[in-house]
């Protein structure tokens, strides 16, 4: 497997409950893509204290990605995941099905988290096609009225 990784820093909305959306990951046909390992932490000058909630999501349809994001490859040789599409951005298109996310971290935004599967062999797992099975959402948001905060995301992902 080809092991990459795409980052995104992002301000989360002053607005409680707003979702801002640092990264999209789309897989190719044919070809699908793990999740495997997940850091999230504040990204700015003055440390801001606030509840932060960070979440791994499926979608209710086919992901249209919004900016494109290049991603990184983390074992030195590989070309660029030519079925997978990661976007920063509002990706348009679908909706979040944010009652089941597949992760959800909550921490205060002076600390960082990463998360990493239990078995080295496992993760979050999106399969070929598109579509919205093949479609993972990365959200940030603040609980209550919060502002300041940015939060700099890293998502790491084999094919």
């Amino acid at each position: 497997m080809r092991h990459f990784g795409v980052s995104s820093d992002l301000a989360l909305s002053a607005t409680a409950s707003t979702n801002t959306y640092p990264v999209g990951l789309i897989s190719g046909t044919g070809r699908s893509f793990v999740i495997y390992q997940l850091f999230a932490g504040a990204n700015q000058a003055t440390v801001v204290s606030g509840q932060v909630i960070v979440e791994v999501n499926g979608t209710s349809g086919a992901l249209t990605p919004g900016s494109a994001i290049t991603p990184t490859d983390i074992d030195s040789g590989n070309s660029s995941p030519a079925s997978i599409t990661a976007a920063s951005s509002a990706p348009t298109g679908m909706t979040l099905s944010p009652t089941n996310p597949y992760l959800r971290l909550a921490f205060n935004a002076m600390q960082a988290w990463a998360w990493t599967p239990p078995d080295p062999d496992s993760g979050i797992v999106f399969p070929a096609g598109g579509g919205a099975a093949g479609s993972a959402l990365l959200t940030n948001r603040t609980p209550v009225t919060s502002s300041g905060i940015t939060l700099s995301n890293q998502v790491f992902f084999k094919e």
